[in-house]
């Protein structure tokens, strides 16, 4: 569901001309930035992290809120190629073998 939520979304971005696309995701959320850089994302590292929202009324937090923060994912698809987005995240790049079995 999440791939074709997000995939619908860029879409629907590139259709108005998003050629860039950011985001923000709880920094302890291992699995879920996994994911999201499997899917094109990467961490704005010159970008300050941003406390989690208390007074939002976005839910309560499991974790000590003194430790929630948020960290900007940016997604750029003029700026990276597949394997810069691999090389930064530590996954080595190869080529998929095209050969016929």
């Amino acid at each position: 569901v999440g791939t074709v939520l997000l995939s619908a979304a860029e879409a629907r971005a590139e259709s108005f001309g998003a050629e860039t696309f950011e985001m923000f995701v709880i920094d302890s959320r291992t699995k879920l930035l996994q994911w999201y850089s499997q899917k094109g994302y990467m961490p704005c590292i010159d970008a300050p992290r941003v406390p989690f929202p208390i007074d939002a009324g976005v839910g309560t937090p499991r974790a000590d809120v003194g430790t929630l923060q948020f960290i900007r994912l940016v997604k750029d698809t003029k700026l990276y190629t597949q394997s810069e987005h691999d090389a930064f995240w530590g996954v080595e790049y190869t080529q998929p073998d095209t050969r016929e079995s």
